[in-house]
């Protein structure tokens, strides 16, 4: 399971810079992500505040995850911050050391520390590549009296496709995978597993300036 979750990785990472490679027709040479984002560095950052949501997996059954990041945004292309995000659909959880628990709930929320790269060639469409690193817990039944409950990390990366069809509105699709570095060793689940998500994005500052 690891050694395919680094492959997808490794692919997404390949398809994804060869994506947000671009050619700059001014000069005739290509600008790739890392001089891309080098130069954004440079500029004055703004601040920045996002409702985050996203499907996955836990072990067989569909989970749901909702989250909010916040951080500072370098000239659209270049994001950088915090988030916070939590199991929403509440999963039950079948065997913790073995022993059936059919009746509490599963839990699983966690900080993570994240960096984006957008891409944006013209106004219809634009690419994200975020990646994170989390940290948090996952128990069963009561945060405060569970026996189950143990420290995780993770990690997360997706390539997100956004398409405008009006400049302030966005609908989206995205693909990735999240693997635990250290798991809940109390709980048997596997939580390594593929992201997906649809999203619809408003640019608020933009349907302002409009309205």
């Amino acid at each position: 399971m690891i050694k395919n979750s680094i492959y997808f990785i490794i692919f997404l990472v390949f398809i994804t810079t060869h994506l947000f490679s671009q050619n700059n027709s001014s000069n005739m040479h290509t600008v790739d992500m890392f001089d891309a984002i080098k130069n954004s560095l440079k500029t004055k950052p703004k601040f920045f505040a996002s409702s985050d949501s996203k499907n996955s997996f836990i072990s067989s059954r569909a989970g749901l995850f909702f989250g909010a990041k916040l951080g500072l945004e370098f000239e659209n292309t270049i994001r950088l911050g915090i988030g916070f995000t939590g199991l929403f659909n509440k999963t039950y959880s079948g065997y913790i050391n073995g022993i059936k628990k059919s009746d509490e709930n599963l839990s699983f929320n966690y900080i993570s520390i994240f960096a984006e790269y957008i891409y944006k060639n013209n106004k219809n469409y634009d690419f994200a590549l975020p990646i994170s690193f989390g940290f948090g817990y996952s128990w069963l039944g009561d945060f405060e009296t569970s026996n189950s409950r143990d420290f995780v990390i993770l990690y997360e990366t997706q390539l997100i496709g956004t398409y405008y069809p009006i400049s302030y509105i966005g609908v989206g699709a995205g693909i990735g995978y999240r693997i635990m570095l250290l798991n809940n060793s109390y709980i048997d689940e596997n939580f390594t597993a593929p992201i997906y998500s649809i999203k619809l994005k408003i640019n608020f500052g933009e349907l302002i300036e409009n309205i």
